[in-house]
C-alpha cells in the first residue's frame, strides 16, 4: 500500500514538474505582466481647441460669473482685466531642450524654466506685469505657477491616456475678487 502510495506521488512530482516546464517555455507575450503600463505618452508636441467658440464662451462664462458678485462701479474694470489676463489659449506647444521645458502659446508668447526647478521672474506681455513664475512636470501633469503683486494664477494642463487631449484648468484668485475664477477646457493634439 505505501508502495501504491509511492507511485502515486511521483506520478504528481512528475506532473508537477512537466506543467512548471510548460508554463516557463510559454511565449513572453503571455508570460509578460498584464499589469504593466506602456510609457505614458509626451506633453511635447502642439495643441488648439477643437472648438473655440464653446472654449472661450466657458472663459466668458466664469468670467461672469466671478464679476457678479462684485460691485456695480468694479464690475466692468475687472470683467476687462480678466479678460485680457485670461485670454483663451488658441495654440499651445511644449517642447524639451536639455533640462529646460519651453512653453510656448498664443502667437509666440514663450515661457522658458526648468521644471521642479527655481522660480523666475517673467514678463506677461497680457498686462506688462512682472510675475514669480515656476513650474512642476509629474508625468502628464504640467503646472504653472505665476505670483503678482495682484493675486496668483495656477494653470494645469494634463494630458489624458489618449495623448491628444490636453485639458487646462486655471484658478485665479486675488484679494480684489470675491472668489476664486476657476476655468476648464480642452485642447488637441495638432
Amino acid at each position: 500500500m505505501i508502495a501504491k502510495g509511492g507511485f502515486v506521488v511521483r506520478i504528481q512530482l512528475l506532473l508537477a514538474a512537466a506543467l512548471g516546464l510548460s508554463v516557463l517555455s510559454l511565449p513572453h507575450d503571455v508570460c509578460a505582466d498584464e499589469s504593466a503600463e506602456a510609457p505614458a505618452p509626451s506633453l511635447e508636441g502642439t495643441y488648439a481647441p477643437q472648438n473655440p467658440k464653446a472654449a472661450q464662451a466657458v472663459i466668458d462664462n466664469a468670467i461672469e460669473s466671478v464679476v457678479q458678485e462684485m460691485n456695480f462701479i468694479k464690475r466692468p474694470f475687472a470683467r476687462s482685466r480678466l479678460r485680457d489676463t485670461n485670454p483663451l489659449l488658441t495654440q499651445v506647444r511644449f517642447q524639451r531642450q536639455d533640462d529646460l521645458l519651453i512653453y510656448t502659446y498664443n502667437a509666440g508668447n514663450v515661457i522658458r524654466l526648468v521644471p521642479n526647478g527655481p522660480a523666475i521672474r517673467w514678463k506677461s506681455p497680457a498686462d506688462g506685469n512682472t510675475y514669480e513664475t515656476k513650474a512642476t512636470l509629474v508625468g502628464r501633469r504640467f503646472t504653472l505657477f505665476f505670483k503678482g503683486e495682484e493675486g496668483s494664477k495656477k494653470e494645469v494642463f494634463e494630458l489624458g491616456a489618449d495623448g491628444t487631449t490636453l485639458t487646462v484648468h486655471s484658478v485665479i484668485t486675488s484679494p480684489q475678487l470675491p472668489k476664486a475664477l476657476e476655468i476648464r477646457y480642452t485642447l488637441k493634439r495638432k
